[in-house]
């Protein structure tokens, strides 16, 4: 059974228009666990409703991201009239673009 490394961070402005940076998890799951646990973590800090973009690290997490925008659409929670933007590392994209 193999495990991979989570790590789930939010970025912010605060009221005095400070870019604040936390890291919310970290953690190795199964990636099978993977869906569960990130929508678990998104509704134990009150973030479910002010999600506007995710990171990802590669393509092969697409349905990751697919079942979190599902869960999050279905809960009708989202701001930006239910848009969720999904983004890739840079890391991932030079890999990309090298192949």
């Amino acid at each position: 059974m193999f495990f991979d490394f989570v790590y789930i961070s939010m970025h912010f402005i605060d009221e005095t228009w400070s870019l604040k940076q936390w890291v919310i998890n970290f953690c190795s799951l199964r990636r099978a666990a993977y869906w569960d646990a990130v929508v678990e973590w998104l509704e134990d800090w009150g973030l479910k409703s002010k999600i506007s973009t995710v990171t990802m690290s590669s393509s092969n997490d697409d349905d990751i991201f697919d079942y979190i925008k599902a869960h999050l659409q279905g809960k009708k929670n989202l701001s930006l009239y239910g848009q969720l933007f999904r983004v890739y590392s840079c890391g991932e994209f030079i890999t990309q673009m090298v192949q």
